[in-house]
Parts: C-alpha cells; sequence; structure tokens
C-alpha cells in the first residue's frame, strides 16, 4: 500500500472496514467505538472504544507532533490527504474537542462517477458544455454534490478540446486526460491558498476551472472575475439546499456596498446553478434529487435587482426544475416509493 499521509497500523485497518461498509466517513473519537456513516446515517462499529491516547497516536503518527501541537492553538483543524492505492481516496480532518484530538475521514472512491449512473438532468449537461460562465453544485452535507461535480468535471473532459486546471482541497480523484488536458492542483501541495491557484490556473490559460468548494470572499471574488473573463467555473457550494439560497449566501459573502455589482456580475455569469439532495432508492442505496436553475432574461433581471426568482410574468423555463417536479418524476419512474416521495415533500413544506 501507497499513503500520501502515513497511516497507523489499526487506523489503516479501520480506513479499510469502513470502506468495506459502504461507508462515506469515518469518526474517530475518544469515548466512543468507530462510527460511520453509511447512505447518510451514523452506525457504531462494534469495535473496541477508542480512548484519547490511541487518537493521538493516530493523529501523531499522521501528521507529526510539531503540527498536531497547533490545533487548538493557531489552527481549528488540520487536514492530509490519504489513500489506499486503487481503493479509495480520502480527506482527513483533524480537530481538538474538550482537550482531546479528534479525526474525521471523508472516503472518495478513485474514480469518477459517470453523469449517467448519477443521472444528471440533461440540461445541466448542456449547459456546463457553454465555453464560458458560473455552474455552481450546491446541496447540504452529505448531497452528493461533490460527486456531481466531478462527475460533470469529467463529463467537459470528454467532450471538449480545452485545457482544464482544478484547485481542490485536497485532491480526491484524479482526473485521466481524454479529449481535455487536465491540470490538478491541491492546496498546501501545489498553491497555498483558492485565489492563489486560480491566479495559477487563468495564467497558463485555462478554458475550464473546477474548484473544489467556493467559500468566503477571495474564492468567490475570484470566481465571478474568471467567469467575467472568459473561463468555465465548476464549483462546489455547500450548505445551500435551494439555488436561491446560493444567490442569496454568495451575495451576503460581500461587503454591503458591493452587493449590487455582486448581483449584476452574477446575473450576467450564471450558467446553472444545481441544488441537489439523496434520497433512498426503491432498489437499494440512494438517488440524487436535482433541484435546477438555468436562468432566463427574466431570471437575470430578478438576481440583478434581488427580488424573488420565482415570482414571474412568463411560465417556468423548460430546463428549470424544481426540487417538488424531480421527485414526482423520480416517483413516476418507480425509482422510489410513495412513502420516500411523501416524506421528502412533506420536508420540503409541500403537500401532494
Amino acid at each position: 500500500m501507497v499513503t500520501q499521509t502515513k497511516l497507523h497500523p489499526r487506523f489503516e485497518k479501520l480506513l479499510r472496514y469502513a470502506m468495506s461498509q459502504g461507508a462515506s466517513d469515518l469518526f474517530l473519537i475518544p469515548g466512543e467505538p468507530p462510527a460511520l456513516r453509511v447512505r447518510g446515517l451514523i452506525e457504531r462499529t462494534e469495535d473496541e472504544i477508542l480512548t484519547a491516547d490511541e487518537i493521538s497516536e493516530f493523529a501523531r503518527e499522521a501528521v507529526g507532533e510539531e503540527t498536531l501541537t497547533r490545533v487548538g492553538t493557531e489552527v481549528g483543524e488540520i487536514h492530509r490527504s490519504c489513500s489506499l492505492t486503487g481503493e479509495a481516496n480520502a480527506r482527513m480532518s483533524i480537530a481538538s474537542c474538550c482537550g482531546q484530538y479528534t479525526i474525521t475521514v471523508q472516503i472518495c472512491v478513485p474514480e469518477v462517477v459517470s453523469v449517467e449512473r448519477i443521472r444528471v438532468p440533461q440540461p445541466v449537461l448542456q449547459s456546463v458544455l457553454k465555453k464560458q460562465g458560473l455552474v455552481i453544485f450546491s446541496g447540504l452535507a452529505g448531497s452528493g454534490k461533490s460527486t456531481t461535480a466531478y462527475s460533470i468535471v469529467d463529463y467537459v473532459n470528454a467532450e471538449v478540446s480545452c485545457h482544464i486546471c482544478t484547485v481542490e482541497n485536497p485532491i480526491y480523484v484524479r482526473f485521466n486526460p481524454k479529449k481535455a488536458l487536465v491540470q490538478q492542483r491541491e492546496i498546501g501541495l501545489d498553491v497555498p491558498d483558492y485565489p492563489s491557484g486560480i491566479q495559477a490556473a487563468l495564467a497558463q490559460d485555462a478554458n475550464v476551472l473546477f474548484l473544489s468548494e467556493a467559500k468566503g470572499l477571495e474564492p468567490l471574488e475570484g470566481c465571478l472575475a474568471a467567469a467575467e473573463l472568459g473561463c468555465l467555473i465548476i464549483t462546489v457550494f455547500h450548505s445551500a439546499a435551494t439555488p436561491q439560497d446560493v444567490i442569496e449566501k454568495i451575495v451576503d459573502t460581500f461587503p454591503e456596498e458591493n452587493r449590487k455589482a455582486v448581483r449584476k456580475c452574477l446575473a450576467e455569469v450564471i450558467n446553472v446553478i444545481c441544488a441537489q439532495t439523496l434520497l433512498p432508492a426503491k432498489a437499494g442505496g440512494r438517488v440524487a434529487v436535482y433541484s435546477t436553475l438555468i436562468p432566463d432574461g427574466e431570471m437575470r433581471q430578478a438576481i440583478a435587482s434581488g427580488t424573488d426568482i420565482f415570482s414571474r410574468r412568463t411560465p417556468m423555463p423548460p430546463e428549470c426544475q424544481t426540487q417538488e417536479q424531480a421527485i414526482q418524476q423520480l416517483l413516476a419512474q418507480g425509482l422510489i416509493t410513495e412513502e420516500t416521495a411523501r416524506n421528502a415533500l412533506t420536508r420540503q413544506g409541500i403537500s401532494n
């Protein structure tokens, strides 16, 4: 096994077990047995309860004593890429709770899932083939938005002869170049932060720029500026459950005096905002529910003015899809049960 980060033998064993159970996350917390997130739910394993000393040893072997002591005093958390070659890539996050170290590992299989497999709507695929603009995938934690974003980047990779640059924190998946040239940069290894990665990509004539996360003022400024310059930007926005939420949270990130200009810029550069969640599939596993905003002229005017994008004089564009419509479509296709649809609609405040 080759790892980017040295793993304690028991830590490696726990990571392999988590993978075998189809877990998306592994949690190591003092006083608890190792726990997994499987299909969105937390499951405690039957393994022995972890001690604070054990977790400290895992963390110390992974990052070293000098780096570890910064947690809680200089930084809130530190992270490292780790992998089981050919099996999984992962992001390890080390933090502190009540003076004791805790570790969470986010697991990603080392291959890109196809857009067909996760049923990305056709209008979204058409929108990402445009030569410039802003494409955002959003959703709450565990909604599958990053999986979809990586699938979309690889779709562009296969369909367009272009130069794709990425800025990732960390790199979960290595893209195999297809029609496109691909350069992947990892924060902390190739560039110090997102803005530096954006500048490096633009300096090297990128056509498509993928950011694994758009969070904070400077990365968002960089995304908007690059989109205005003619680059196609694909990124992930966390903690926003609807396209409207995405727009409002982006605008609210900026100082009050800049928000009018930000709205105008968003109105011009947005290609698509795709908000998603996951529901239990009838055949087992989970299926994605996509709420898509592909703005027409009337919507762009609403974004620029800060009014409700769904309060319209004309019917919604056929390319757009609400979450309610997506749920009803999955039900009609037999992919989810009536109970699942009813529960999902109830959570959205929709009665059917």
